[in-house]
């Protein structure tokens, strides 16, 4: 997963398999995987660090996030469970699920263990889901946006019962 040249980044990307002429296409410097990554017996840490080999271009397709005021997951995920991942990207408003609640409700299930270092977040039908892996969870918060999560996984797709969960960006940093 950490080769570098096994990989590149696709900015402004709309619709996939289709060239819009809105996409930079940029290799990657270096890949930093989290020290603690574990996938067994749950996925744990689950974010990388990426360093673009330029700078990307600020233009109306590549841009820091909308000034909305709730929180936001995005991706070119299934768009209901079991589905077939979408050629756009879609985005679901959901909220923040606490730490102990979603650790309660996936506690009957043995392959996942919710901790500190996740965080869960959906709402009422809305949440992520196959395929979305790897995109943000972005909270609008002080006039700001701020990325608190990134897309990890979850049990089936916007089930009320579990939420999906996130790698939760503030314990995969030194600050």
């Amino acid at each position: 997963m950490s080769d570098k040249n096994n990989w590149r980044a696709v900015l402004g990307e709309h619709m996939q398999g289709r060239e819009d002429g809105t996409e930079q296409k940029l290799t990657l410097d270096r890949i930093v995987t989290h020290p603690k990554f574990t996938l067994e017996p749950t996925m744990l840490f689950d974010i990388a660090l990426v360093k673009l080999s330029r700078p990307a271009h600020m233009s109306e397709y590549v841009n820091t996030a909308p000034d909305h005021s709730h929180c936001v997951t995005a991706g070119w995920g299934d768009l209901v469970e079991g589905g077939v991942g979408s050629e756009i990207p879609h985005h679901a408003s959901v909220q923040i699920v606490s730490t102990s609640v979603c650790a309660d409700l996936y506690n009957s299930l043995p392959t996942v263990a919710i901790a500190d270092s996740v965080i869960c977040a959906s709402t009422k039908g809305r949440d992520s889901c196959q395929g979305d892996s790897g995109g943000p969870l972005a909270c609008f918060h002080d006039g700001h946006w701020t990325q608190v999560g990134v897309s990890s996984g979850g049990y089936g797709c916007a089930r009320p019962q579990y939420p999906g969960f996130y790698t939760r960006v503030t314990t995969t940093t030194n600050g």
